[in-house]
Formats: structure tokens, C-alpha cells, sequence
């Protein structure tokens, strides 16, 4: 009750948006959900647009997301929340935004059975149809269906549709072929190759060596070379080895044909000869050097020395003029020295 200027009493009325708004409130306060907590936060600022009988709210989802501190996504499916449990109508108009009016009705909302409109968002969606996708593979999977049978002829059958990968046999009394690549039968079944050939896979070698990485350099030191050798028993330990003992530590990431080489030029030149010039590049480079495929082909290159004098040398002529010269001075200063007649002072 409240009282008038001139004594009498009159009784206070409430207005349709205040009581909305309070109830909205209340429930909020009863259940104590979050998810309700943001659709009233969207409710009560529509409410704040509407006039005192809840009618004329026309704010923009735009607007409301802005005032909310939400997305205009989350603003529509909180309006739907709150149209679904009847306390607000909307009428839409055309090229424009909906009007909506605020209802107040004489039961308790029902949130629980429309709160999935707001909970249900497109990224719970995807999540929940990935895990039910994932769930009913495992179950396909698992079923007495997908078990593999035995052919009354004894050979196992593929599975269609679990991506086994194989293809269909036929009985080992018939002919067994790929195509492309023919193939017969054995008598116990088991698949060998046909004159034409079996299955073909493209060769390893001829292709670029893997790039040099650092933590991959311990397995191409020294240890991974034991018995390295050709064919002819010629190998590059001792190469490695005295490499290493020169303070040289590189790694040793050659193939079979390079070592084969390798080995066939340690014999030929000589570990020592091989270190000395792997010691001037190692002196000549910017950079320490990491491999040793550095030193690889010029080692390759280098060119055994003649295993004695050169033939024919002392046709090429006699002593060297400076020599003669040398021996002809030293003779004339002997004469000298003795007073020869050549010398006498006249």
C-alpha cells in the first residue's frame, strides 16, 4: 500500500517487465545453473527495451550480444531457451528484427527440457557425431560378422569393406594370377612365381643419399663399420682409424660400392699418404668438416706413385750447368791457391 499527497491509500501496482524480471531472477537463484545464468543475462537486457506491459522489445542480436558479452549465436539460442518455456512470444516482421513480448505464466518454466537449445552448440554437435562415428566403427569391428572364414578350399577370403588391403584368392586347383604379373599354382597351394616373373619393386639403388643431420652422426661413426670390406678383403679400418688418431672425427655414410672403392685406393695409395691429404683440406676448410664425404673424391682422384725410378732418366742429360760451373771454379781456386804458372804475378 502507498499513500497519496492528500491522506488516502492506494494500492501499488507492478509492472509487467518488473515482474519478469524478478522471476526471471528467482529462477536463475533456484536452480543455480550456469547455462541459465547467461539466458537470463540475455532476458533481462531484452527486457530493458521492452515498455512497462513487456511488449515492443526489438533490440538486434547484435546489440544484445554486445551487452550480454557474448556471441549473436549464443543470443539466439538463448532466446529460443526462453521462447521455449513460454515466458516470451515473438512476432517477426518483415526485413526487419522480431518484436518480442514478455510473458509471465502461472507455472514454473520448465528449463531442464529446453535447455538443450542453448547447451547444443555446432561444435558439442561435431564433437558428439565423431565420437559416435568412432564408436560404431569399433563396434563393426568387433561384431561376429566381421570375423575372417575359411573357403571350403582351405584359403582364406578377404573381408570386404574393413580395408584389409587383399585381394580375393582363388582355389589352388585353378590359375592364380595378378595382373600384370602371371603366376601358377603349386600343388600345396602356396603361391610361386610364374617364368614371366613376380612382383616387381622399384630399386634402392642409384638415389640421392639422406641429408646430413647431426643427431644421426653417431651412427655413422665408427662403430657402424665393422667388417667393412670389399671383395677382394681389402678394408678402410685402418684409414678410420688412423684418421682418428689425427684428431679428424667424421662420419663414415658411404654405401657398399663407395667402400669398395675406398678400400681399392687404400691399397693402392696408402694410409698415409690418404690421411696427409685429408689433413691439408681439414687445415683449408672454413668450417670443420662434418663427413667424410668431403675428402671422398679427391681421395678417389688421387693417383699412385711409380713404384721405382723413371726409365730412361740419365738420357734426358748429364749434370746440371750448376754444377759444372761450381766444379770449375773450385778448380781454378785451387790452382790459384798452389801459385800455378796460369797465376804467376807478372
Amino acid at each position: 500500500m502507498s499513500t497519496t499527497h492528500d491522506g488516502g491509500q492506494t494500492d501499488r501496482t507492478q509492472t509487467v517487465r518488473s515482474a519478469w524480471t524478478n522471476a526471471l531472477r528467482a529462477e536463475v537463484l533456484r536452480i543455480g545453473s550456469r547455462d541459465l545464468a547467461a539466458v537470463a543475462r540475455v532476458g533481462v537486457w531484452l527486457a530493458t527495451y521492452a515498455d512497462a506491459d513487456g511488449s515492443n522489445a526489438w533490440p538486434s542480436r547484435e546489440t544484445l550480444a554486445v551487452l550480454a558479452g557474448c556471441t549473436p549465436e549464443s543470443v539466439t539460442r538463448a532466446l529460443r531457451v526462453l521462447e521455449g518455456v513460454g515466458v516470451l512470444a515473438k512476432r517477426r516482421r518483415p526485413n526487419s528484427t522480431a518484436v518480442y513480448r514478455l510473458l509471465i505464466g502461472a507455472e514454473r518454466p520448465d528449463w531442464g527440457r529446453h535447455m538443450h537449445h542453448y547447451t547444443d552448440t555446432r561444435q558439442r554437435k561435431a564433437r558428439a557425431a565423431q565420437k559416435a562415428a568412432l564408436a560404431d566403427g569399433l563396434t563393426r569391428k568387433a561384431s561376429p560378422d566381421a570375423v575372417r572364414t575359411a573357403s571350403p578350399q582351405g584359403v582364406p577370403d578377404s573381408v570386404p569393406g574393413l580395408g584389409s588391403g587383399q585381394r580375393p584368392r582363388t582355389p589352388s586347383g585353378g590359375s592364380d594370377s595378378v595382373p600384370g604379373h602371371p603366376r601358377t599354382a603349386s600343388p600345396d597351394a602356396v603361391r610361386t612365381a610364374s617364368p614371366a616373373g613376380g612382383y616387381q619393386y622399384l630399386p634402392t639403388y642409384g638415389r640421392d643419399q639422406p641429408p646430413y643431420h647431426p643427431a644421426r652422426e653417431a651412427d655413422d661413426r665408427l662403430p657402424a663399420l665393422p667388417g667393412a670390406a670389399d671383395e677382394g678383403g681389402a678394408s678402410i679400418r685402418p684409414l678410420v682409424e688412423a684418421m682418428h688418431a689425427r684428431g679428424m672425427d667424421v662420419s663414415w655414410p658411404l654405401d657398399t660400392n663407395e667402400r669398395r672403392q675406398l678400400a681399392a685406393q687404400v691399397a693402392a695409395i696408402g694410409v698415409h699418404a690418404l690421411v696427409e691429404h685429408a689433413a691439408r683440406v681439414w687445415r683449408g676448410a672454413k668450417n670443420t668438416p662434418y663427413s667424410v664425404r668431403l675428402f671422398l673424391p679427391q681421395w678417389l682422384a688421387l693417383q699412385p706413385a711409380p713404384a721405382g725410378p723413371p726409365t730412361g732418366a740419365a738420357a734426358l742429360g748429364g749434370p746440371s750447368p750448376t754444377a759444372d760451373y761450381l766444379s770449375s771454379m773450385a778448380a781454378l781456386a785451387s790452382e790459384w791457391r798452389q801459385g800455378g804458372p796460369a797465376w804467376t804475378a807478372t
